[in-house]
């Protein structure tokens, strides 16, 4: 793992398991980000995101279908994947929800050539989460989005996200 949290370059500290399995903290001043190898799809994840709490306002997604980003109302999504959902399935490459102004949540499929994994990840602002720490539904999402070794090793990874916020609150 990389050094302390510099808040003008940022961390990036990496947890790599069995069978490819890794989840990765990427922090900056905006966003403490956890990401993490993931066993699901784009629609397993839409119907698991629509079971989290968030913000009445939260009814929009930007969503990657066909390598275009596109800023969708969450209802049109779910309308796309009720009309066809093998196209949407095969088609979509990302998906991002803003919870709240300071966290939201994201699937990718990742296609670089060494790189051909799914990933779901989780944002929050430094400051909101060194206050309140992780939402407690975060450690049952990661759970269920997360490959075998990410899932078992998951507390490791939210401490290590706690610390970077605490590390960011004396670097400021």
């Amino acid at each position: 793992m990389s050094g302390p949290f510099d808040p003008a370059d940022g961390t990036l500290r990496e947890f790599s398991y069995e069978q490819s399995d890794l989840a990765i903290l990427d922090a900056s001043e905006e966003a403490i980000n956890i990401n993490w190898t993931s066993r699901i799809g784009p629609i397993e994840f839409i119907h698991i995101i629509d079971r989290l709490p968030r913000n009445n306002e939260t009814t929009r997604a930007l969503v990657g279908l066909g390598h275009k980003l596109r800023r969708l109302q969450v209802s049109t999504v779910q309308r796309l994947i009720i009309k066809d959902p093998s196209a949407f399935d095969s088609t979509c490459d990302f998906i991002r929800l803003d919870l709240t102004e300071t966290e939201s949540v994201a699937w990718q499929h990742l296609t670089q050539p060494d790189i051909l994994a799914d990933i779901v990840g989780y944002g929050q602002n430094p400051s909101q989460l060194r206050t309140t720490g992780p939402p407690y539904w975060l450690d049952d999402f990661i759970q269920q989005t997360a490959t075998y070794y990410v899932s078992v090793k998951k507390q490791d990874i939210l401490d290590e996200a706690k610390k970077l916020a605490d590390d960011w609150r004396t670097a400021q």
